[in-house]
C-alpha cells in the first residue's frame, strides 16, 4: 500500500525490477522477451479447465483485498461509465434547460 500511495501521490515512474520487488508485477524478463513469456503463460492458462479458472478468479476477487491502485482503477472505470452514459448527458441537459430529468438507465 505504501508504494501504491507513493506512485499515486507523486506520479513517479518506477522500473520493472522495482515493480517486481514490491509485488506489482509477477515476472521480469530480458528486454524483448516479454511477448514470448506472456504467450508461454497464456498457453499454460489455456490448457487448464475454464470453469475452474473462472471460479478461482471470482474467489480471489471476492476475498483478496484490493490495493489502492486497483481500487482507484475500478473507481476510474465506473466514473467513466457514468460520464459516457445517456443519463449523464440527460442530467446536464435537464439542468441547463431547468426541467426535471427523464433518465433511461442507459
Amino acid at each position: 500500500m505504501k508504494v501504491a500511495m507513493e506512485l499515486m501521490l507523486l506520479g513517479e515512474v518506477i522500473d520493472a525490477q522495482r515493480a517486481y520487488d514490491v509485488g506489482m508485477v509477477n515476472r521480469v524478463v530480458p528486454k524483448g522477451q516479454h511477448i514470448e513469456e506472456a504467450m508461454k503463460m497464456a498457453r499454460r492458462l489455456a490448457a487448464n479447465a475454464p470453469v475452474v479458472l473462472s471460479m478461482l478468479k471470482r474467489f480471489a476477487a471476492a476475498t483478496v483485498p484490493q490495493s489502492p491502485v486497483e481500487i482507484a482503477g475500478h473507481a476510474w472505470r465506473e466514473t467513466e461509465r457514468v460520464f459516457s452514459s445517456e443519463d449523464f448527458q440527460e442530467g446536464l441537459n435537464s439542468f441547463a434547460e431547468k426541467r426535471s430529468p427523464i433518465f433511461s438507465g442507459r
